[in-house]
């Protein structure tokens, strides 16, 4: 038992079907790859555009690191971020402290004074570390 052909009214169909779809159509195609170019450019721009609102706040030492007093290095804290940086507290510290006879880890002041409300976009702070670890000489008797 042989199947019989189509009509060739129904081939001729079939063939201009298989020939035009829908995916192959350039208008149709163009739009697709328009909206695939759209959304990854906009998700690149709203990546670029909530990195460039966190906080970038860089620290620096004004001038050369004193070797002879190392406490007295004055640092400036800067606002490098396009907003403002509210409430600021700054600590001093030390991780290793050694003199002659003495040794001291993981100090931490915090001085009222390196407080701040408001660090304005592009504004300096003046960091002055040298009152939190001032060392007095006592003489023994």
């Amino acid at each position: 038992m042989s199947r019989s052909k189509p009509p060739e009214y129904i081939r001729k169909r079939r063939e201009k079907a298989a020939r035009i779809t829908p995916a192959n159509t350039p208008a149709r195609s163009l739009t697709r790859k328009l909206v695939e170019l759209f959304g990854i450019t906009g998700t690149l721009a709203s990546i670029v555009g909530i990195l460039a609102f966190l906080p970038r706040i860089s620290i620096e030492a004004q001038g050369s690191i004193r070797a002879h007093d190392p406490f007295g290095t004055v640092f400036y804290l800067s606002n490098d971020s396009i907003l403002p940086i509210h409430d600021i507290s700054v600590l001093c510290g030390l991780d290793h402290l050694r003199q002659p006879g003495t040794m001291a880890e993981n100090l931490a002041y915090d001085d009222p004074s390196l407080h701040a409300k408001l660090l304005s976009p592009g504004q300096k702070m003046t960091l002055n570390c040298h009152s939190a670890f001032t060392t007095k000489t006592v003489a023994h008797s």
